[in-house]
């Protein structure tokens, strides 16, 4: 909620849009930046799946961004 809020004074400071400061667009960011925690949770964890399955066989070379 915190990152929420400050993307919201954010953008009102670049915009000065009402519609902004109203509690539907801070639930719509609160959203926007869950579905972003969840994104990074599953690449996360897919990469680790990947690095698990190269140490199984070890000829490959990983490609995974976050070793």
């Amino acid at each position: 909620m915190k990152y929420a809020r400050h993307k919201q004074e954010y953008i009102y400071q670049r915009e000065h849009r009402q519609v902004v400061l109203q509690h539907w667009y801070l639930v719509k960011l609160t959203e926007e930046y869950v579905r972003s925690l969840a994104f990074s949770k599953f690449t996360m964890d897919l990469c680790r799946t990947l690095q698990d399955m190269e140490k199984r066989a070890p000829d490959h070379k990983s490609e995974c961004p976050y070793e």
